[in-house]
């Protein structure tokens, strides 16, 4: 008897912690890249990275040119309004440099997403941005 009520106690325990975690995630907001996604250190890192690696084809102001398309404006809002930052961190490593995709690290990846989010005027926060592309695609652009 003594055994079925700590077993009983145990799992009332356990199932109390279940639903006190899972309440805190109810209700909560999707983050979007408004809410300050990456910082300005990391933004600063992206910028000599794109520089080096991106602006031969998408130009130094980010405008692009006949080939390659403007990462910065209307066409930018535009492309990832219905999309997160999971998608634009996996299009990025999987089509640049267009000389040889996916040669930079994870972490380049990031701070050059950080770079666009901050050359499209998303505002800088206290945390870098990540380079996995699950966690990132919880971030949307605010759109959907």
């Amino acid at each position: 008897m003594r055994h079925v009520r700590r077993t009983t106690i145990a799992i009332l325990t356990f199932g109390s912690f279940v639903v006190i975690g899972s309440v805190g995630t109810r209700g909560q907001q999707p983050r979007t890249v408004a809410s300050g996604v990456y910082t300005a250190d990391q933004a600063k890192r992206g910028e000599a990275a794109y520089e080096k690696s991106c602006s031969v084809c998408h130009l130094p102001d980010l405008t692009g040119d006949q080939f390659a398309t403007p990462l910065i404006g209307e066409t930018f809002a535009q492309r990832w309004k219905d999309s997160n930052v999971g998608e634009l961190f996996t299009v990025v490593k999987g089509t640049m440099p267009a000389t040889a995709p996916g040669t930079l690290t994870d972490e380049i990846y990031a701070d050059i997403v950080a770079f666009l989010l901050m050359m499209n005027k998303y505002p800088a926060g206290g945390q870098e941005l990540g380079k996995d592309p699950q966690e990132l695609g919880k971030i949307t652009f605010g759109n959907q």
